[in-house]
């Protein structure tokens, strides 16, 4: 989906999800088949927001333009910043899901290690 078919108690970015009319109609269909519906996931807000909606897992992710800044309490503007764009690769196998998210633009260090605990403590640059 594109928008957020549910509130994500985002007051300005909740009027801008899913037209409020269809809210319902939504909800009652997800509602009638969800034990057939794995997973919800849409853009639009462009902030990462995971929880479950009519019994449904559902995640939202950055974009790969602004990104969202939630605010919990106004009313009417949307908050956003310049900050680093992501895109997300999202693995399945039956109902299962895995959301992976990848900063394209990160120009600092990549840090490699090996898996044991003392190799965490002294990560090197990847070359």
């Amino acid at each position: 989906m594109h928008h957020n078919p549910m509130p994500l108690g985002l007051p300005a970015a909740d009027k801008i999800s899913l037209i409020p009319e269809d809210h319902q109609a939504l909800k009652a269909l997800l509602t009638r088949y969800t034990d057939r519906i794995d997973y919800l996931h849409f853009g639009h807000v462009h902030l990462p927001a995971h929880g479950t909606f009519c019994g449904i897992p559902f995640a939202s992710v950055r974009s790969t333009g602004n990104q969202s800044i939630p605010d919990l309490n106004e009313p009417d503007l949307l908050k956003g910043a310049p900050m680093a764009p992501s895109y997300s690769v999202i693995l399945t196998e039956g109902r299962d899901t895995i959301i992976h998210e990848y900063p394209f633009l990160w120009e600092g260090p990549i840090l490699t290690s090996g898996i044991a605990w003392e190799d965490w403590a002294k990560p090197v640059a990847a070359e």
